[in-house]
C-alpha cells in the first residue's frame, strides 16, 4: 500500500469544508464579541479608577486642615491657626496607589472623554 504524492499532500491539508467554515464564522464572531466586551469593561474600570482618584483627592483636599486617615488626625489635638496647611502628595493616595491599573488611568486623558 504505497500512497502517491498527491493522495498524501491531499490528506496533509485541511478541508474547506461548508461545516468548518462555518465554526469559523461561529469562533470569528464569538472572538468579536469578547473583544468588545473587554474594551467595555476597561473603559468601565478606567472611569471607576478616575472616580476613585477624584474622590480621593476630594478627601485629602477637605481633611489636610485637621488631619485625615492617612496622616493622622493632630490637627484636632492642636487646634492652632497659626499652623500651615500642608499640601497632601501623590504618595498620600492610599487607595489609588493600591490598584494594579492606577498608573495606566492616571496618564490618560480626561479632558477629552
Amino acid at each position: 500500500m504505497t500512497e502517491t504524492k498527491d493522495e498524501a499532500n491531499s490528506s496533509a491539508q485541511p478541508q474547506n469544508s461548508p461545516a468548518t467554515r462555518q465554526k469559523y464564522e461561529e469562533a470569528k464572531q464569538e472572538l468579536q464579541a469578547l473583544l468588545s466586551r473587554k474594551k467595555q469593561v476597561d473603559n468601565n474600570l478606567a472611569n471607576l479608577e478616575h472616580s476613585i482618584y477624584l474622590f480621593e483627592g476630594s478627601y485629602l483636599e477637605d481633611t489636610q486642615q485637621n488631619g485625615n486617615i492617612i496622616r493622622g488626625f493632630d490637627g484636632y489635638l492642636t487646634n492652632r491657626p497659626d499652623k500651615k496647611k500642608q499640601k497632601f502628595t501623590e504618595f498620600d493616595r492610599l487607595f489609588s496607589l493600591s490598584s494594579s491599573t492606577y498608573q495606566k488611568v492616571r496618564h490618560m486623558d480626561w479632558d477629552n472623554k
